[in-house]
């Protein structure tokens, strides 16, 4: 059989996808081979995505796998890669990956801008430079065994991409030289995003790729750290581009969003981040001999939040009451869950920084929350009136009963005496 070269070989493929389904010696070799280092390909390439797909080792590694001589399966001289180096692998996965008539064959939904857009980034543009400890292809995919980015298995599936990336950036010894912090995946495993990805398989939350970018240099508009978090916060982000801290944060060259909920280790938000008493972030600026009109509005804003949670609890106990005595509550339901909804919304408006603004929030809210405490009120006073008057039914019917009683009693005595 004749030896193709890689670029014969991705034409043959579009033709004739069951390519890779005869004969193949390098599984068979590598596979009897004592090193296991050599041995696992053939042990991985079982599951892989390609080998499912009809491709074989010489798709990638080039050479002839249907000889049994070593010396010719391996040939240099017709196209054997070996081993390929990481810019290689870059243009071996491209070969394919980049090529839309070709992949249409396999996954026309798969998208073949990979390359093009790996070599924006910063690992595409260090290893152009020649670094050759970034990451390419195969350190996030695999090299072999490779498994589709939708299989819990895969190292890119998304509860696994943060471990993926922490094999690099985790390691202080292999990220000597690059100023980078080492601690990031283990900030992010304490986060509100990390925790409900990692702990409880959760898809929500945003994993390294999302923020920073996948095979690209980043998302749009990441110069600007609040543009990322406004992908999945854009209301909030929203907010903050209409409050007076939009120009004095760009005046100072910092992020709003990160500057009050911190980068990777991002704490769960709670009211206490807001006011002018520890935890509240506002004190870390305003004080009351320092930015005094902020730090009286932080405290407006805080006692707007209390206020409405205050009586968003209320009429909740309230209403609970009635629905276990086994009273029928359903608009009292209906208002307290939009007075929970005027919660929601009080907690994102307050990224306006403007206490008027909250406030005409909390009215609006303490106003459901008093309707459904009145609805409630009003189910507790039915249940209250139906228990006096089965009260006072029960004491009319024993008192009839009794005169009952009485009267047989008396005329059973009249008959005997007659």
């Amino acid at each position: 059989m004749r030896v193709f070269s890689f670029c014969g070989l991705v034409a043959l493929l579009a033709s004739a996808p069951a390519w890779g389904a005869g004969p193949n010696t390098c599984i068979s070799c590598h596979a009897e081979l004592d090193d296991e280092e050599l041995v696992a390909p053939a042990k991985l390439m079982e599951q892989d995505i390609h080998s499912r797909q009809g491709f074989s080792c010489v798709s990638c590694h080039g050479g002839d796998a249907t000889v049994d001589d070593e010396d010719e399966s391996m040939d240099e001289a017709e196209g054997f890669i070996g081993k390929p180096g990481k810019a290689k692998v870059i243009e071996l996965c491209g070969k394919c990956h980049s090529d839309g008539a070709f992949i249409g064959h396999y996954n026309p939904a798969l998208r073949v801008d990979q390359v093009a857009l790996y070599h924006t980034s910063v690992h595409g543009k260090r290893l152009k430079e020649g670094d050759t400890k970034v990451a390419a292809c195969a350190d996030c995919h695999g090299a072999h065994g490779i498994l589709p980015a939708n299989d819990p298995r895969s190292p890119v599936y998304a509860s696994n991409v943060p471990k993926t990336c922490s094999r690099c950036h985790s390691d202080p010894t292999y990220m000597k030289g690059y100023g980078i912090p080492t601690d990031q995946f283990d900030k992010y495993s304490r986060s509100v995003h990390g925790r409900p990805l990692l702990e409880k398989g959760e898809m929500g939350p945003p994993a390294c790729n999302d923020c920073h970018g996948n095979h690209g240099a980043t998302p749009p508009g990441v110069s600007s750290l609040a543009n990322v978090c406004g992908q999945c916060h854009p209301i909030n982000n929203e907010l903050v581009n209409q409050s007076p801290h939009k120009p004095a944060f760009e005046k100072m060259g910092i992020a709003a969003c990160e500057t009050c909920h911190r980068h990777h280790d991002i704490e769960t938000p709670s009211d206490q981040m807001v006011g002018t008493e520890p935890p509240a972030v506002c004190i870390r600026c305003h004080g009351p001999d320092k930015f005094p009109k902020g730090f009286a509005g932080a405290g407006a804003i805080r006692a707007s939040l209390d206020s409405l949670n205050n009586q968003y609890r209320a009429a909740e106990a309230l209403v609970r009451r009635a629905e276990r005595a086994g009273m029928e509550v359903g608009d009292a339901l209906f208002d307290l869950h939009e007075a929970a909804g005027s919660i929601t919304k009080a907690r994102s408006t307050l990224h306006t920084f403007n206490p008027a603004r909250v406030e005409e929030v909390r009215v609006a809210g303490t106003e459901l929350a008093g309707k459904s405490s009145q609805k409630a009120q009003a189910a507790l006073d039915e249940l209250e009136f139906r228990r006096k008057g089965l009260a006072l039914s029960l004491v009319v019917i024993v008192g009839l009963g009794f005169a009952l009683f009485v009267k047989i009693r008396d005329i059973d005595k009249h008959r005997r005496r007659h």
